[in-house]
């Protein structure tokens, strides 16, 4: 029995911005979408994939709120990334209002964002 090949939705290891210096550009050159409870900053890569990086402060609460954000994050990224721009490197900064806003709220919001760039 052959089943259909679905695209893969796993958040590989080369799809992670891991190098400071990836990110001080991104901030430095990138461009800035604000959607409810997120900043979402983005440039180009010039590579073949996008990326994802995770900057998460104190001020969103203590080390579990924090955590939860993040793994909410890179769900939301993870399950959505064939709406985001081919290319690209995504820095996403949860705000203090991330965890009051439910998950199908996030996912409107981002394919609106994405829906006209």
């Amino acid at each position: 029995m052959a089943q259909e090949q679905k695209a893969r939705q796993t958040l590989r290891p080369w799809e992670r911005l891991r190098k400071s210096s990836d990110f001080k550009e991104c901030f430095r050159t990138g461009r800035r979408i604000r959607i409810p409870g997120l900043l979402i900053v983005m440039r180009p890569n010039n590579l073949p994939y996008r990326r994802i990086g995770l900057s998460v402060g104190r001020r969103l609460g203590k080390a579990v709120a924090r955590n939860r954000a993040k793994r909410i994050i890179r769900e939301l990224f993870r399950k959505n990334k064939e709406k985001l721009p081919q290319g690209h490197d995504f820095v996403f900064i949860p705000q203090e209002d991330f965890l009051k806003i439910k998950w199908k709220e996030h996912v409107r919001h981002l394919s609106d964002a994405f829906s006209s760039s």
